[in-house]
């Protein structure tokens, strides 16, 4: 965590620590690739997990879910119980947290298959 200019009280930005990106981000991935992503990694403020969001859209229009078995940034159990809640139509793969770098061909056949393409 990084204090930022403008931030609010006890706001900060959040980056992962480049010495463990690859193996919590990037997995899949080449330790080169991963290198690069952690140098251009693009920080989140830590208030965006106190910030109240809408209404969810999965509520009223269909979802799909791709879920990452080998993410280890969010846990694939808690990416399953999200799906299910969702009512999502859920592809599991066996990727890192950056499934559309990793297994591109699985990331466009589910966007095909949820825009109605495929």
């Amino acid at each position: 965590m990084r204090p930022f200019p403008g931030a609010g009280a006890g706001d900060a930005d959040g980056y992962i620590d480049p010495a463990f990106f690859h193996e919590l981000f990037a997995g899949d991935l080449s330790e080169e690739d991963a290198a690069v992503l952690a140098a251009s990694q693009r920080p989140a403020a830590a208030s965006i997990f106190q910030s109240p969001a809408g209404p969810p859209a999965w509520k009223d229009l269909p979802s799909w879910y791709l879920i990452a078995s080998e993410d280890h940034t969010i846990p694939p159990e808690a990416q399953r119980v999200m799906a299910q809640r969702a009512g999502s139509q859920a592809v599991e793969i066996q990727s890192s947290h950056v499934a559309m770098i990793s297994h591109p061909d699985a990331v466009t056949e589910l966007v095909g298959k949820a825009s109605g393409c495929r």
